[in-house]
């Protein structure tokens, strides 16, 4: 495919095709209003079912995945509109939408690799939303604060150093866990960091001598979290 660049109209030869899953037939690409909108479709004939691990081979419908972000291309911001085949499964009885080499995410306007550069910036900058938005769109990634916020960030943390810490949290603290939504002061989770990095035994819990405000505040989120879930349950 050929694409036109900067005012010059320097011309650009790339193949397309080994961007994507093997399954991806480029339809159309249309490089209007300094984008790339990518027109994929499905050429599979068969699929894993996510339920029971079987191959499928009967075909049921199309689905249709639009506006998908993905890495930009010659500094040009990419989106994606994707037709894909929807599966019937005999064995298990359920129908499921296909996703070749897991490239896109269920209900999410991001691809998975997209996310996972996004993740890995976002951790970088210890969670500032507003900063990873800002060296996002720098970057030719124009995504909105909602986006963004959702983003999830793997922190380098072990289990049984999370356990620690929120052992270390419940003994020390007992007053925080009625404070609404377990929301910490600023103030007060610089003490506890303090405290932390003090107490823990460091040949123990090596991670935790340089442990960040950031990464606590993610430790303690994803329990509030799974605390709520289970309430739900």
């Amino acid at each position: 495919y050929k694409i036109f660049q900067g005012d010059k109209k320097m011309q650009t030869e790339i193949d397309f095709h080994s961007f994507f899953p093997k399954e991806f037939h480029i339809k159309k690409i249309d490089d209007s209003n300094h984008r790339l909108l990518f027109h994929l479709e499905s050429t599979s004939t068969s699929a894993i079912c996510p339920y029971c691990g079987e191959l499928s081979t009967t075909i049921h419908g199309k689905r249709y995945r639009k506006n998908i972000s993905d890495l930009p291309v010659l500094d040009l911001p990419v989106s994606l509109n994707i037709t894909l085949n929807e599966y019937y499964c005999p064995p298990c009885r359920k129908y499921f939408v296909e996703n070749p080499d897991s490239f896109l995410l269920e209900r999410k306007s991001v691809s998975a690799r997209c996310e996972k550069y996004l993740s890995e910036l976002k951790h970088s900058l210890d969670g500032s939303i507003a900063d990873t938005m800002a060296i996002a769109n720098y970057a030719h990634i124009p995504l909105n604060h909602g986006v963004i916020r959702y983003i999830p960030v793997d922190i380098d943390i072990t289990d049984s150093d999370k356990l620690w810490i929120l052992d270390f949290i419940k003994q020390n603290y007992p007053d925080t866990s009625s404070l609404k939504k377990g929301v910490l002061p600023p103030s007060l989770t610089e003490e506890i960091l303090q405290k932390i990095c003090c107490n823990c035994e460091k040949a123990l819990h090596p991670n935790l001598v340089t442990l960040s405000v950031y990464e606590l505040n993610c430790i303690i989120s994803e329990n509030n979290k799974k605390k709520e879930d289970k309430e739900l349950s």
